[in-house]
């Protein structure tokens, strides 16, 4: 079961979403504000997705992007908000945000959106997995790659 960190100010939202994602199958983590999200990072709470506010108080969701990326940096993020701009938008482009969604988010939406971001997690985490393989393979071997490279 994938794990997904929910990241929002509001608790009618944290309600909301998680009892979405939970019906969808995910183990939801949440938390109101970026310091308390960061907390819960480590060992067996590391999330497979994180889904977060922009606009909170104190921390946004942009500042915790950043130190959230410095902990887990190939971890997916898709960012929410009711009141985007332009800068904001390109701002989370930079730190590699998934996608922007507009608040409020449609189930079909945050559904589509969950699970592509987790497809190109479990893609990145594959292709790793197929690197490390041939590094092994290339080792026993003396470095003779030639073959299985060019057989993909």
């Amino acid at each position: 079961m994938k794990t997904i960190l929910l990241v929002d100010d509001e608790p009618e939202v944290l309600k909301c979403l998680s009892e979405m994602l939970q019906r969808l199958n995910y183990r939801v983590l949440t938390s109101r504000n970026g310091p308390s999200a960061l907390a819960l990072i480590g060992g067996s709470a590391n999330p497979d997705l994180v889904i977060t506010d922009q606009r909170m108080p104190g921390m946004d969701g942009l500042e915790f992007i950043c130190l959230f990326r410095q902990k887990l940096p190939d971890v997916p993020v898709i960012m929410m908000t009711a009141y985007g701009t332009m800068e904001s938008y390109l701002t989370a482009g930079t730190l590699g945000v998934f996608r922007y969604l507009q608040k409020p988010v449609r189930l079909r939406d945050l559904e589509r959106t969950a699970a592509d971001a987790l497809c190109g997690l479990r893609q990145i985490k594959k292709d790793a997995c197929d690197a490390q393989s041939e590094d092994q393979i290339s080792e026993r071997s003396g470095g003779a790659t030639w073959e299985i490279s060019s057989a993909r």
